[in-house]
């Protein structure tokens, strides 16, 4: 059902959110990105309101880390839960400041290169989580993975293997690699927690 508000320039209730795609440039490149306004069917005015700015924003940031193939706020989420942790854990875990990860997951910043390549890697071998949360003494809550460590002596040809075998393990996570955030179809369900961002990659 349409939601009709007051028109600010003709005094009529007939202002309603208006959803459509607007092409900016990233990074010299031309892409679509999902945006919204709100047009009057009064008057015909089309206004961008407070929140249409705050949402636009938003979305220009997802589809800048969708394009720069980094985690986009929805894949931050999914990895942060697949892990076991909250927001507060994953700041002190991974750093950025207290509320760092809300920031991230509601697109309301783009995390750092750094960052993002330390959320990967998390995701890909997340019992480094429990080896990170020891070095700096922090405690977490979620069932983690218990790593046992124990000297020992190799030849150089075992360790070779070993080390090939760690560098091909299979992925924890699956769909982060891919740049567009619409083939994670394994972490969401595709049209019902896609965002716009999402339905326009697919």
């Amino acid at each position: 059902m349409t939601t009709y508000i007051d028109c600010p320039v003709c005094g009529e209730k007939r202002l309603r959110l208006h959803e459509g795609v607007t092409e900016v440039e990233i990074d010299g490149a031309r892409v679509n990105v999902p945006s919204q306004s709100h047009e009057c069917e009064a008057c015909g005015s089309n206004l961008g309101l407070s929140e249409d700015m705050r949402a636009n924003a938003r979305y220009v940031r997802q589809v800048t880390k969708v394009h720069r193939g980094m985690l986009t706020g929805t894949q931050v989420r999914a990895l942060r839960k697949q892990l076991g942790l909250s927001q507060d854990e994953a700041a002190r875990l991974f750093g950025g400041g207290p509320v760092a990860f809300s920031k991230y997951e509601n697109e309301e910043i783009v995390q750092s290169e750094a960052m993002d390549r330390l959320l990967w890697i998390a995701g890909e071998f997340p019992w480094l989580v429990d080896c990170l949360a020891e070095h700096l003494n922090v405690a977490i809550e979620h069932a983690s993975v218990t790593v046992h460590r124990t000297r020992t002596t190799v030849s150089a040809e075992e360790f070779s293997r070993l080390h090939l075998q760690f560098k091909t393990s299979k992925r924890s996570l699956r769909g982060f690699r891919e740049i567009a955030s619409a083939s994670n179809d394994k972490i969401y369900r595709p049209g019902v927690d896609a965002s716009p961002v999402d339905r326009i990659a697919a």
